[in-house]
């Protein structure tokens, strides 16, 4: 009999990453063009208002998984997810560009360990026999954010003022801690029951065994950050501005769409199935930005995009988690998060700075490449070293 995936509990934690990934794309897509049009930030400045966000993010990530499997992960979660919501109300109260800096570094304290522990939540109740399945499900929540954040923030950005802006996502920041409040972590009577080895060192903090596919997913990362971080001030430049709200909306729905069927097609087929056309059709996606400004073929482009990162970034995870034994998966998760971070973190603020001097068209042509690298190091480091030594990704 097939084992049930669909209870309260994963429920909840899905509904709960929904909420702080909303959020997080709802400030990510909209703080470059307040940092420009109301604060008359610099290029650095808006560099930096998305890189000290990732940074207080990934300086916090080593700690956030030992800290989920030692105490909890339900209570890590509540802990920072307060955090989460103080930063976000302070928000209404910064009117320059320094404070407001220091919030969103702080703030990242607080997604980082929300995150984290929410994945590890969703894990203890995702069947081991449905797991590419479950992922995909979990990830189809954070796509769900993909339209809803950035096109409400778009939306809003452009018909009110930010503050009103800054409410909705103080908002979903409560949101985000109340279907954790309503989450269960799984008792230690129904996980199995594993001898767990001394860890000491980097060990505690870092899951070495998920580091070669963590370290594809910081090429990922580093590609996509020119999405996320720049595409709605691309759309300003080039006069198409309320077509940005659409773009995300075609990327997001493609990602829905298929997502169901991505996450059978890794537990049928594996991950290679998804990863080479994913990475390449994200590729394709970033040049056809590059060498377009109609906004039909960019809203295209979206959803090419939309399909080769919906089907990269679950399989991602999956191996990630896969990787590493059941004690081990609060660290494993912490481990990908972090190195997706990085990317995140350090493609933003080099695509900021190229951009500001090369321009845009270049700046997705150098993603595309990105993710052509991407693409490499998986073969190299990933397929041909899992055939090397006969393991078998599940």
């Amino acid at each position: 009999m097939e084992e049930k995936l669909w209870n309260k509990n994963f429920l909840n934690v899905c509904l709960s990453s929904f909420f702080i990934f909303s959020n997080f794309y709802l400030l990510t897509a909209t703080m470059p063009i307040y940092v420009k049009n109301d604060l008359h930030g610099s290029a650095t400045h808006i560099s930096l208002i998305v890189s000290l966000y990732i940074l207080g993010t990934v300086l916090l990530r080593p700690f956030t998984g030992k800290w989920a499997d030692q105490y909890g992960k339900r209570k890590i979660a509540l802990i920072f997810l307060v955090l989460f919501i103080i930063c976000n109300v302070a928000y209404l109260g910064t009117q320059a560009i320094v404070p407001l800096l220091i919030v969103r570094f702080i703030n990242g304290f607080g997604f980082s360990a929300a995150t984290t522990s929410t994945a590890a939540l969703a894990m203890d109740w995702i069947p081991s026999k449905r797991k590419g399945e479950g992922i995909g499900y979990f990830g189809l929540f954070m796509s769900l954010a993909m339209v809803v954040g950035p096109a409400l923030g778009i939306l809003l950005a452009n018909n009110y003022d930010y503050s009103i802006l800054l409410i909705v996502a103080s908002l979903f920041a409560v949101l985000s801690i109340i279907f954790s409040f309503f989450t269960s972590e799984k008792s230690k009577e129904n996980v199995q029951k594993i001898e767990k080895p001394i860890i000491t060192g980097i060990d505690q903090y870092i899951e070495k065994k998920a580091l070669p596919i963590c370290i594809t997913s910081f090429l990922l990362a580093f590609a996509y950050s020119s999405i996320i971080a720049y595409i709605a001030l691309y759309f300003t430049e080039i006069g198409q501005a309320k077509y940005s709200m659409y773009f995300f909306i075609c990327l997001a729905l493609v990602i829905i769409i298929t997502r169901p069927k991505i996450g059978k097609i890794y537990d049928k087929k594996g991950p290679h199935a998804l990863v080479y056309p994913g990475l390449f059709f994200l590729a394709l996606g970033l040049i056809v930005i590059a060498l377009s400004q109609s906004p039909y073929i960019l809203l295209l482009s979206g959803a090419i995009i939309g399909l080769g990162y919906g089907a990269v970034f679950p399989a991602f995870q999956t191996i990630c988690v896969s990787s590493a034994e059941p004690s081990r998966a609060g660290t494993a998760s912490a481990t990908f998060f972090l190195l997706y971070d990085i990317g995140i973190g350090l493609g933003s603020f080099v695509f900021g700075m190229f951009s500001s001097n090369f321009g845009f068209k270049y700046t997705y042509i150098l993603a595309a490449v990105i993710a052509i690298i991407c693409l490499t190091n998986y073969f190299f480091n990933i397929h041909k070293k899992s055939k090397r030594n006969k393991i078998i990704i599940e």
